[in-house]
Formats: structure tokens, sequence, C-alpha cells
């Protein structure tokens, strides 16, 4: 039998490596591309180090060759750069594309997106790996503008639907340039599609959208999604409709959790107007209210203390035969307290309380307040308790009856928040540590030590774990009572408790003590310091850090004691081997900014230049932390001087920063306009 080799062959690599270096040297792009391909076979697997020189040059070449005027021909061209793309090199396909669209040929483009797409990615595969973030989001803003030019607005809400992670600030970027380029549309068009390409990436994963909500409570934001639920071709449904297979014309829903996101974000921020035009669209656009709708209006109500409104909703909501949930009553409790209508919301908690322990005739009569999930038959329900138990950990029993104790305090009805807590004790809901701590804070405040004794016995009795309020509460009551031995009075505490501390609940103890302002709490925090260390706990940068942010934030402290302590922690950190890195300097550059006057920016920019000098190399948030701290203070000539030092080190700044750059920059032209 014959051995012999093929092109494939392992042991031709080095001889297909040769003529690809070769066909490299004298630009021959076919050649390129075949001999690429040869030494990309699965057959070889070359290491990763292994060609990132020589793709280097083909990317560099290739891009070159791109911009002659015979390069759409060239289907040599094109092959390549499809085949770099599966190596998740995109630098050649984004400028391929944008010639494309500047030769008009936009269902080209979409084609070469087709066939890259359909390609196996070598690169995530692990064999190669290189930075080219920046230009897919190119590519993807020229496929979207192709998709415009071939088939219209829908294939572009599509693309943003399809590829949310890449629609960012780049590539909106690069698909409006293609269309400036392709096809002179208006200003006012091309505004309107961003607008809807940037609601359909949002909706697109309305978890995601829950945490943008400053997008959604713009109102042209707003507009955009309202027009996309009505007209010839809707493509939100404008409630939980499954996009695609309930409604194939809908690509995105807008569910109702997004709907109470909207009209709490919007009222929250005195866009009432707005807030009542989305509640009226969703009557329009037939869109089902249950209690969270309702739910959100409540709290917007209550947030801004409207008290007509709040109690027009409540009644309305019974009106309506909407079941009201725990959530409901512990916003109007909340509510009706901030309002000093203490008597109202004690009405209330007793009409909840009345509901829990009859929960049959909440079922018999729909016009009466129940809970939507829960089954209230008698025959499944052994005791009020097992509703409460059942019920949603924020819209919970427990939570509104915590509500109601704080209420109670912060309006010294002490009796009312003990009998609540007697009803908790007896019936249910159990009372948790936040319940314990509430009345911990009550008589802290009131300096009511033998309270404090009491709720501690209480939480030790219940077998309840005591967190970092509680121990901080602890430590705040006897600084202030000015007895000494608070850190052995916290040891036992946490002994009879059974709780055993850790770094990040003395930290945390730490950072609350220290935020209470004075000499007593820095010298208190630096006792529990070295308590750690006795223990055999080992305080990390974040606990010295907080130490110092407190020392620079605190204006009341002497230039000798800071100067001391500050020279004590930093020999601490030394001798822990605790170098200061970023999140060192940020904390301490924030603490700085918090200092009012020119002295706390001077301050700033100092702990900037030490962090320089430390090696650390800064980043967007830092820069972000001192631009943002410059625009707080109106201090336009700082802006400036930041922004300078961003240009001298060479950063590119993107996202957040790139925002408030321009912000500052914008105020610095309408200072200079004024001179």
């Amino acid at each position: 039998m014959h051995v012999g080799t093929t092109p494939l062959s392992p042991n031709l690599f080095p001889m297909n490596l040769h003529r690809l270096r070769v066909a490299v040297a004298q630009g021959h792009v076919p050649r390129i591309y075949e001999y690429l391909k040869l030494v990309l076979s699965p057959v070889n697997q070359p290491p990763p180090s292994f060609l990132k020189h020589d793709l280097k040059h083909i990317t560099q070449l290739v891009t070159k060759r791109i911009g002659s005027p015979q390069a759409t021909e060239d289907h040599s061209i094109q092959d390549i750069v499809i085949l770099l793309a599966s190596l998740e090199i995109y630098h050649p396909l984004a400028s391929y594309m944008l010639l494309l669209i500047k030769s008009g040929c936009p269902e080209r483009v979409l084609r070469v997106w087709e066939l890259a797409q359909g390609l196996p990615h070598t690169a995530k595969n692990g064999s190669i790996h290189l930075p080219e973030q920046k230009y897919i989001s190119d590519a993807l803003g020229y496929v979207t503008s192709a998709a415009y030019l071939v088939d219209g607005r829908r294939s572009v809400l599509t693309n943003a639907v399809t590829y949310p992670s890449h629609l960012n600030t780049r590539s909106i970027n690069a698909f409006l340039r293609a269309m400036n380029l392709a096809r002179g549309l208006e200003a006012n068009t091309l505004a309107s599609l961003v607008s809807h390409m940037k609601m359909a990436k949002l909706l697109a994963h309305p978890s995601k959208a829950a945490q943008h909500l400053k997008h959604l409570i713009r109102s042209a934001n707003l507009s955009a999604s309202i027009k996309g639920m009505r007209g010839e071709d809707p493509w939100i449904a404008p409630s939980g409709v499954t996009p695609f297979s309930d409604d194939p014309r809908y690509l995105v829903s807008f569910t109702e959790s997004l709907w109470s996101i909207l009209l709490s974000g919007l009222a929250r921020l005195g866009s009432m107007d707005t807030a009542r035009l989305a509640w009226n669209a969703m009557t329009e656009l037939g869109v089902e209210k249950t209690v969270i709708s309702w739910n959100a209006l409540l709290d917007a109500f209550g947030h801004h203390r409207l008290n007509d409104e709040l109690v027009m909703i409540w009644r309305s909501m019974d009106q309506a035969n909407i079941r009201k949930d725990f959530f409901s009553y512990t916003t109007m409790i909340s509510s009706l307290f901030q309002l000093r209508r203490s008597d109202d919301a004690m009405a209330v908690f007793e009409e909840m309380t009345m509901l829990i322990e009859n929960p049959k005739a909440a079922t018999e009569d729909d016009s009466v307040s129940t809970f939507p999930g829960l089954d209230l038959h008698e025959e499944s329900i052994e005791s009020a308790g097992d509703i409460l138990r059942h019920s949603g950990v924020r819209g919970s029993a427990t939570f509104a009856c915590n509500a109601v104790v704080h209420g109670c305090l912060k309006s010294s009805r002490l009796d009312d928040a003990e009998r609540v807590l007697a009803t908790m004790k007896s019936r249910g809901p159990k009372p948790d540590i936040s319940t314990y701590n509430t009345f911990l804070r009550y008589y802290v405040r009131h300096h009511d030590y033998s309270g404090i004794a009491a709720t501690l016995r209480e939480i030790s009795l219940n077998g309840l774990h005591p967190d970092v309020f509680t121990f901080t509460s602890i430590v705040h009551a006897y600084l202030r009572r000015g007895r000494d031995g608070t850190i052995e009075q916290l040891e036992n505490l946490m002994k009879r408790t059974g709780v055993k501390p850790n770094a990040v609940t003395y930290t945390a103890i730490i950072d609350s003590v220290v935020r209470q302002g004075g000499e007593a709490n820095i010298e208190m925090s630096l006792a529990l310091v070295q308590k750690m260390v006795e223990q055999g706990l080992s305080p990390n940068e974040i606990t010295y850090t907080s130490i110092l942010a407190a020392l620079y934030r605190d204006s009341s402290l002497g230039t000798k004691f800071v100067a001391s302590k500050r020279d004590d922690i930093e020999m601490q950190m030394r001798n822990a081997g605790i170098p200061a890195n970023r999140v060192t300097f940020h904390v301490l550059i924030s603490a700085q900014l918090e200092t009012p006057g020119v002295i706390g920016m001077s301050n700033a920019l100092q702990k900037y230049q030490e962090m320089v000098e430390a090696g650390i190399k800064p980043r967007d948030d830092t820069f972000y932390l001192l631009l943002r701290g410059a625009i707080m203070r109106r201090d336009v000539e700082s802006g400036a001087k930041i922004i300078c030092e961003m240009d001298r080190i060479g950063f590119v700044p993107q996202g957040a920063v790139a925002r408030i750059e321009v912000m500052v920059a914008r105020r610095k032209k309408t200072m200079l306009g004024h001179i």
C-alpha cells in the first residue's frame, strides 16, 4: 500500500505555513486565503502563539487592500474577510462592509454577515484570542444599516433583538455613519430609528430593562414604545404575549412588570403627566391592570406624599375588584405614617389583620381585598400563619408588620408597636431580626438602655441571629452613654447568640462606627481592628480604607489627630503586607470629594497623583469619579485639568465617562461665552 501525504497532512504544515508567509510577502490575497485555510485545518491544530504574528500581518494587508478601487470585485477579499471573522478578527469585516455600503451593495453586506455567522468560530475554542470587540460593534452597525436599506424598519428592530449585547454607542454611531453615506434620511427619521433600536434592545431582556429604568422613563422612549404597539406594523406586544409564538407580528413584549416600573419611575421623578399618559395608554391598548400596576401608583403617590391621590387609588382598587396583596398594605401603611396619619395607618393594618383571620369571607366577596397567588379555601389553610408563610418576601406579612412597627415607633407610639409585636409572637407572623432591630434603633435614639437590654434578651431567647445592624446599634448605644467596656459587651452578645464574627462582620461594624464622625468613633474603630487581630482575624484593605476615608471626610477632626491616625493605619497596613490598591485610592478619592470647598477637589487630585506614582494605572471608573466630582461642584477648571490628563496618557473615554466629559466641555464653553 502506497503511503503518501495530502495537503492536510500534519507533516505538510511547515510547508503550508511557509507558502502562506510567502503569499503574504507578495501580497497575493487568493493564495493567502488558500494557504490560511490549510494552516487552520483542524488536522494541524497550531498553537495560539504560532499564528498570532502572521495573522497580524494578514489583517493589516487585507484592511489596506479593502481601500483599493477593485476591492468589491475581488471575491478573494470577501473570502478571507469571512475566514478572519471565524477567528474573531472583525476589523477587515467591518471595513469591507462599509465599502459595500458605499458601493451601493447592501444585499452583499447581509450575505457576508450570514456567511461569517455560519462558520465555526475557532477563537471561541481557545485557539486564538484577539481583542476585536469594538470592530464587531462596527460590523453590527453596518449590518443593521444594510438591513434597513434592503428590508426596512422591521429588520433593524429584529437585529436589535437578536444581538442586544453588541448594540452599543459604537454600533449606533456606525449605523448612522453608514446611513448617511447610503441614503440621506432626515434627522428626525434617524433619531426615531435609533430610539426604537434602543427600546428593542431593552425589551429583548426584560430583567435588564428593569435595571435601566432611566431609559424607560424618558418621554422619547415612552413614545417609541407606545408607537411600537400601535399602527399597521406593531412590533411590541402591549402585555405578556410571547413574541413569535403567540403572535408573529411581535418581536418583544412590554410586560406588566415593566409597565409598573415605568409608572412608578415616572411618578417618583415628578413626571406625573407622563405617568398618566402611560396609565391611559395601558387602558387604550387593553393591558390588564393587576395589583402590580396599582401598587406602582400607590408607591408613587406615597413617595410624593399626595394624600388625596393615595386615598383615591386605594378606594379605586376596591371598586375595580383588585385584590390587594401584602405589598399594597405595606405601601399604604408606610405612606400614611409618613403623612402623619397614624390612626388611619393602624386602621388599614386592622383591615389586613381581619382579612388574614377570615380568608373565607374574602373569597366570598370579590370586593374585599385578598392575596393573589394564594389558595384561600378554608380546607387548605390551618391558620393565618400558613398564609403568611406562603407569601413572598418583599410582599410578606412580616414585611408589612415590620412597616407598622417602624411607623409606630417613628410616631412615638411605643404602646402600639409593642401590641403589634405581641400579636406577631402569639398569632404570627413570627418576628424576625429586622423587627427587633427596629426596636433597637428606637431605644438607642431615646437612650432607653433597659429597652435595649430587653430586646437583646428577646433576640437570644428566640434563637435569632443578630446581624451587622444589631451589633452597630449596641456600639452606638454604649458610645453615647460614654461607658467603657463596649467591645466586651459586643463580645458577650456574640457569644450568647452563637455568632462567630468574621472579618466582613467587623469591617461592616467599623464602617458604621466611623461614619458617625468624631475622634471617639475613630478610636473605637481602631480598637475594633485590634480586637480582630487578637481573635486571629485579618483586617483587609477595605477595613483600613474605611477608617482612612473617615479621617479625610470628617472636617471636625484636628489636623494633628488626622496625621497621627493616618500614620498609624498606614504602618499597620505595611506590617500586614497590604499595599494600597486601586480600590483603596478610589475610596480615598471619593472621601476627599465629600469634603466641601476647594480643598476637597485639590486633595482628590492629589490622591490621584499618588495612585499614579504608586504604579496603579487609572481606569474609566477613576476618571468618572473625578469628573463627576468636578461636575457636582461646578468646578469647570478642575474638570478641564482632568480631561487634559486623560489626553496626556492616551485614555479614550467611553460610555458614562464620555458623556460626563461632554458635560464638562459644554459647561466650559458656556462659562467662556459669559466672559
